[in-house]
């Protein structure tokens, strides 16, 4: 049986310049989708398969 995974890496990284038509000022990760910030979406299924340990 394989090692359940203990580690969430998550890249959120560069400029996010093809999204500057859309908003300037908020980094893509951050940007809303139905309600809370993109990246909550990754952090919750991490949450959800019991990796509690996201270095930051």
């Amino acid at each position: 049986m394989p090692t359940p995974p203990r580690y969430l890496v998550l890249p959120a990284a560069g400029l996010g310049t093809r999204m500057r038509p859309v908003n300037s000022l908020v980094p893509k990760e951050l940007l809303p989708l139905g309600g809370k910030p993109v990246i909550q979406y990754a952090l919750d299924e991490a949450v959800n398969v019991n990796i509690h340990e996201i270095p930051s």
